[in-house]
């Protein structure tokens, strides 16, 4: 289930983060070159993008709210826009549920 989805938003996540989070809430960064990392253990992607565009914190909302826009309609799972205050990242990121 999660290798369709990645397989779907890669082409969109040039100058992004995908990570992995699990039940513990540890996240862990995803190679796109190795999807297979994404087991079923996993609770739900999130999408970064502060430090690979060299942003602060604040300044992350334009870029997230962008992909949101283009990822709508790519997945049917839920995308949630949400804001992180504690690493592994800071500032906005998008949060994919499972389905």
């Amino acid at each position: 289930m999660w290798d369709e989805i990645v397989v779907k938003i890669l082409p969109y996540l040039k100058g992004f983060t995908l990570w992995k989070v699990n039940e513990r809430r540890v996240y862990e960064k995803i190679d796109p070159t190795d999807i297979k990392s994404i087991s079923e253990k996993t609770c739900y992607l999130a999408i970064s993008c502060a430090k690979e565009r060299e942003l602060p914190p604040y300044n992350t909302g334009g870029p997230i709210e962008e992909l949101l826009n283009s990822l709508s309609g790519v997945v049917e799972n839920d995308i949630f826009r949400q804001i992180s205050r504690s690493g592994p990242f800071f500032g906005e990121y998008l949060r994919i549920e499972k389905s």
